[in-house]
C-alpha cells in the first residue's frame, strides 16, 4: 500500500466497498484518471 495516494471521494468509495466486501465483491478500475467499479 506505500506510494499510494487517493482523493477523499476515492477513499470514501474504497472504504464503502471494504465495508460491503461481504455482501458485495466489487473490483476496481482505474482508467484516463477515472476510477471505476464494477460489481459483481
Amino acid at each position: 500500500m506505500e506510494n499510494q495516494y487517493f482523493t477523499s471521494d476515492e477513499l470514501n468509495v474504497k472504504n464503502r466497498a471494504f465495508l460491503w466486501g461481504d455482501s458485495v465483491k466489487v473490483s476496481f478500475f482505474v482508467r484516463n484518471g477515472g476510477l471505476i467499479m464494477d460489481e459483481e
